[in-house]
């Protein structure tokens, strides 16, 4: 699975030769540490401009990260 961060749907099925068995859950996949970066949609020549960046710390342990 690629870099991911959301709700993925887990599927499984299982069956033999007189019965059959399904189950659904969705599954939460994130990173321990997320960082996300916000810029302007539309600039031009001469604009400037500022890059918002917010690191949320989900499951990490407290401390400095580099």
């Amino acid at each position: 699975m690629p870099d991911f961060n959301g709700t993925v749907r887990v599927i499984a099925v299982a069956w033999s030769k007189s019965k059959l068995g399904h189950g659904t859950t969705d599954v939460i996949v994130r990173d321990a540490v997320a960082l996300t970066a916000s810029a302007p949609r539309f600039i031009t020549l001469g604009d400037e401009a500022t890059l918002d960046m917010s690191i949320h710390n989900l499951e990490a342990p407290a401390g400095d990260y580099r």
